[in-house]
Order: C-alpha cells, then sequence, then structure tokens
C-alpha cells in the first residue's frame, strides 16, 4: 500500500518490526498458557500453547520478498514455495502420528512447514537481503496505519475463532470436534477468499487508487462480480447438501457436523457478495476497516 514499499530501508524497518512482533506474540502465549489450562481444565495446553506459539517467532522472520512478489502480482514463486510448505507439513504430521500418534503431530507439521517457508522465502526476491534497521520516521508511518489493522485483525480472529473459544468451555471434547469439523469445512471456501483477496485483489485495487472514481467504481464491480462467480455456488452447494457433503467425506459418527456446515456456510455468503473490506485497506483507510469490523463483532457476540 506504502509508496515506499520497494525502498530497502522501508523493507528492513519493516522486517524488524516482524521480527519483533513475533517474539512477543511469543511471549503472550507462554504468559497465556497456564490461565487457558485452567479456564478450559485441560493441562497440556501448559506446554502445547508455547510451543506452537513458537510459530509466530519463526513466521516473523519471513523475508519482505513475499510482500514485495505479491505488490507485483509475481505469485507463480509464492504459489510454489506455498504448495511444498504444505506438502511438507502433511508428511510431517502423517510421519509423527504413525511414531507417536497424538496431538503434538499437528504442531510438529506446523512449526516444520512455518520454519522451511521463513527459509525458503528468502529465496523470492534476491534483490533485498533483509536485515536488522531502524528508522523511526518509517516505524511511526507503519504504526499510524497499522494501528487500526491491529484492532481490525484482533476483532476479526474473536469474529472467527470467538465460537469455539467459548463453546469449548460448556460442549464435551466430542460435541465441540463436530462443531469444529463443520466450521472447517464451511471455512475452505473462506480460507481460498482470503488468499484471493490478500495476493489478488489487495495489489489490483492498490494499483488503481489513484485513477479517475468513474474508473475506480468499474474496476471494482468487474472485481466483486468475479469473485460472487467463483465463491457463491459453492456456498450454495454447502448449504442445500450439507448431509451429503459429510456423508461423502466422513463415517456416520461425524453426520452431527453436517448442520454446522450449513449455518456458517450460509453466513459467509453476505461477506462475498458485499467484499468490500479489502478495498478500504487497499486505499489506507483502516479506520472504516476497524470501524466495520468493530460492529461486527458486537452483532456477533451479542447473538453469540
Amino acid at each position: 500500500q506504502s509508496k515506499r514499499g520497494h525502498e530497502l530501508a522501508y523493507l528492513n524497518t519493516a522486517w524488524t518490526v516482524q521480527v519483533i512482533r513475533g517474539y512477543i506474540l511469543w511471549i503472550i502465549c507462554i504468559i497465556a498458557a497456564y490461565p487457558l489450562s485452567a479456564f478450559y481444565a485441560q493441562p497440556r495446553l501448559v506446554w502445547l500453547i508455547p510451543v506452537s506459539g513458537f510459530s509466530a517467532v519463526l513466521s516473523g522472520h519471513f523475508s519482505t520478498g513475499i510482500f514485495t512478489t505479491n505488490r507485483e502480482l509475481n505469485l507463480k514463486h509464492q504459489t510454489i514455495l506455498e504448495i511444498l510448505t504444505q506438502i511438507s507439513s502433511i508428511i510431517v504430521m502423517v510421519v509423527f502420528a504413525y511414531i507417536y500418534p497424538s496431538v503434538w503431530a499437528l504442531v510438529a507439521g506446523s512449526l516444520f512447514a512455518t520454519a522451511l517457508k521463513a527459509i525458503l522465502s528468502h529465496r523470492l526476491d534476491r534483490s533485498i537481503r533483509n536485515s536488522f534497521y531502524w528508522d523511526a520516521k518509517i516505524a511511526r508511518s507503519m504504526v499510524s496505519f497499522g494501528g487500526w489493522v491491529f484492532l481490525s485483525t484482533m476483532l476479526g480472529f474473536f469474529v472467527n475463532s470467538g465460537s469455539s473459544l467459548i463453546l469449548a468451555k460448556f460442549l464435551t471434547m466430542t460435541e465441540l470436534g463436530l462443531f469444529s469439523m463443520g466450521v472447517t469445512l464451511a471455512k475452505v471456501v473462506e480460507q481460498v477468499f482470503n488468499q484471493i483477496g490478500n495476493r489478488v485483489v489487495i495489489p489490483i485495487f492498490a494499483k488503481i487508487k489513484n485513477q479517475p472514481n468513474s474508473e475506480i467504481r468499474s474496476r471494482v464491480f468487474k472485481v466483486r462480480l468475479a469473485i460472487m462467480a467463483i465463491f457463491l455456488p459453492p456456498l450454495w452447494v454447502m448449504t442445500i447438501f450439507p448431509q451429503e457433503i459429510t456423508f461423502l467425506l466422513f463415517d456416520v459418527r461425524y453426520q452431527g457436523a453436517a448442520w454446522v456446515l450449513q449455518l456458517f456456510a450460509l453466513t459467509f455468503i453476505p461477506t462475498i457478495i458485499n467484499g468490500i473490506g479489502m478495498f478500504y485497506l487497499a486505499f489506507g483507510d483502516t479506520f472504516t476497516l476497524a470501524r466495520v469490523t468493530l460492529i461486527k463483532s458486537i452483532g456477533y457476540f451479542i447473538c453469540l
């Protein structure tokens, strides 16, 4: 989004901020581990949260090449990187689960994939070699832009994960597992939508933001139309045929996830039709984005 997004000083300051943020998030995980394990009466969370939270440190070392290649819509190498890390994650999980079948297989696969991505990301844009650098003026501009983004992200996290966090206190592990399974299936479309939004739509909007309003309106309309054409059909299928989908994928023990899949797929349809949040972010209007997310969060938690 920034006009200075190609400057080495800007990129290295951003990388430094990113590394610091990763360690701060990990420290928060360490501090929160015991209170959360006591709240949910799950002693193993004392170790699971800090260990899995170390992924924040690893992702903090991602090269800024991820963002510069994304900014220029150079998606080939990014796609290869994502596929490699996903495949490696699955392999590590399967091997670990075969040797020691437990939840730690998921943690091991995730940490390995994040570490691999951190290493390989530095080969995406070889014109940039990230190193620690600090420019106070650049850092202030990032904080100014990112403050409302931080609030929006935090609220968005609680909207997306609040149901699981709250219900985990009141449901059995079996009920929570069925609920999470239905939500996960429904969110496949959302995850693809977010990936395309971050990697394609936001850079497109950022490139056209200085054009006349009539041109911007026309381009935005076309982008939104394309998004609806791609994502509404699978959501309709999930909404109309949830029983058939769960029956196809799982045995009879997991059919209780069908109604969750149906409801979550249905509630994501308005987001696809609206699809304007990325517009605010690309144009630098993070305050409006935060207000919209706040309104959504308040409504969500009242209903929940």
